[in-house]
């Protein structure tokens, strides 16, 4: 028997049959009681890395599916379309923050941009101006929404993007990253189509899903112009009153931003200065003055040296929830060409310093009033023919003193019916540009060149 079992056979062994104080026992012993916690805690750590990762994945790949922007997106802001809907829009990242599987999509947009606003500026010589770019996008994909057919795809390669779906998401992700609604400070963004005929069904999905848009229905008493009009200057706090002239409108694609901020630290009164236009007029000004501490001073970080032939100051505004929200001044030095400076304003190499100790910064007081009543041939030079009877507006206003600044932008597709450094003292007292900043991204954007836009004094 013995010889079999150890040769070929093995004894049967019933399971069901053993001691179960002894095995127990044996359990609650020091080194087993040991080996068995040590071993599940393993599993659980095992199973944790395992699978935690994938769900997190998993997750992530579904947030960025292009079938999103189908989900309506409804933030709280204060001044939302009254078609937008309630609850939580899905979000990759916090506002400001970068956005996933996005890169290649934002950085078309980037490029569509800095094109649009060198044509902007590009039409605006000799004199003070400021646009906001993102409202022009914004109504650029209202336009994408109520085109059709090989239009649409024209807009669409314009954009460089590949799909519509994916344009919508990319403009609509864009416009919420600007928005913010917290105690330290306003910025809003808003979007409304107003029509004299009923509107595709889609097109409505599209304004209240994409842009959390609103669509405008004029009283019996009221023309579409001064429906527009009245809807401009309520979603601007009246800094912009008009944004149509005339009275015959069919429909009209509308987006509004606006501003309001306060410095981190507001200027004091400073010294009187002589500003002196591109043209050679000239005007007395009482400046605002910062302090070296208050203010920072821009460098090329890739060449790792000062910026050639022109400064860039930055001054930051308060910012509850950590986003960066600053004020950019390019100063070009005398007899360098601001137009050509200021593609560098808000340039992804450009890092800061803080300011020499002692040094000062001197700038007027001012209100920049941009008025672009037909961006039409514009809009053709970058790919986007507009028809005939079609014209596309934009006016912008910025006004900055000592306290902060408040900025607002209107765009609007109308279809009709048929410096030297001087012992660290810096006088912004020629043209110079500016840029409103959030997160990296060109909120407003202007320039300073006639004496019109310079306040004299300051006021409270």
């Amino acid at each position: 028997m013995a010889d079999r079992i150890g040769s070929s056979q093995v004894p049967s062994r019933n399971f069901f049959n053993f001691d179960l104080p002894a095995c127990v026992s044996s359990i609650f012993k020091k080194d087993s009681l040991i080996f068995v916690i040590s071993t599940v805690a393993l599993s659980i750590f095992a199973c944790a890395v395992c699978f935690i990762p994938r769900c997190f994945r998993r997750n992530r790949i579904q947030s960025c599916s292009p079938q999103l922007s189908q989900v309506p997106f409804g933030w709280r802001i204060s001044d939302r379309g009254a078609g937008a809907p309630a609850g939580p829009r899905p979000a990759l990242v916090r506002a400001g923050g970068p956005l996933l599987r996005l890169s290649s999509q934002r950085a078309s947009l980037d490029t569509f941009v800095k094109n649009l606003e060198t044509g902007l500026l590009g039409q605006s010589s000799d004199r003070s101006t400021a646009f906001s770019s993102i409202s022009i996008l914004g109504v650029i994909g209202l336009l994408l929404a109520d085109s059709e057919g090989s239009d649409k795809d024209q807009i669409i390669r314009s954009l460089g993007m590949k799909d519509e779906m994916s344009t919508h998401d990319a403009i609509g992700r864009l416009l919420d990253q600007i928005r913010l609604d917290s105690p330290s400070g306003t910025i809003t963004v808003t979007q409304a189509i107003a029509s004299k005929d009923p509107l595709d069904a889609a097109l409505v999905r599209c304004l209240t899903n994409s842009y959390r848009g609103e669509v405008l229905n004029p009283n019996a008493h009221q023309s579409l112009a001064t429906a527009v009009n009245d809807y401009v200057s309520k979603a601007t706090h009246g800094m912009i009153p008009n944004l149509i002239s005339g009275s015959i409108v069919d429909k009209a694609l509308i987006n509004v931003v606006y501003l309001n901020l306060s410095f981190l630290e507001p200027f004091k009164d400073g010294e009187r200065f002589t500003f002196t236009s591109s043209k050679g007029a000239t005007l007395a000004f009482q400046s605002m003055m910062a302090k070296g501490e208050e203010f920072s001073i821009g460098y090329n970080m890739d060449a790792d040296r000062e910026l050639v032939g022109y400064k860039i100051f930055r001054k930051p505004y308060e910012s509850s929830d950590g986003r960066s929200l600053e004020l950019r001044v390019l100063l070009p030095d005398v007899g360098t060409d601001l137009n050509g400076c200021m593609e560098h304003i808000v340039s992804s190499s450009l890092s800061f310093n803080e300011a020499p100790e002692g040094a000062k910064l001197f700038m007027p007081e001012t209100k920049v009033i941009g008025d672009y009543p037909d961006l039409a041939q514009l809009f053709s030079d970058l790919g986007l023919p507009m028809p005939r009877g079609v014209n596309v507006i934009h006016k912008a206003v910025v006004h900055t003193s000592k306290k902060g600044s408040k900025a607002a932008a209107a765009s609007a597709i109308v279809f009709r019916g048929i410096l030297q450094n001087l012992s660290n003292r810096y006088v912004v007292d020629r043209p110079y540009g500016f840029a409103i900043v959030a997160d990296h991204k060109a909120i407003f954007t202007g320039i300073v060149d006639d004496i019109d836009s310079i306040i004299p004094v300051l006021t409270n």
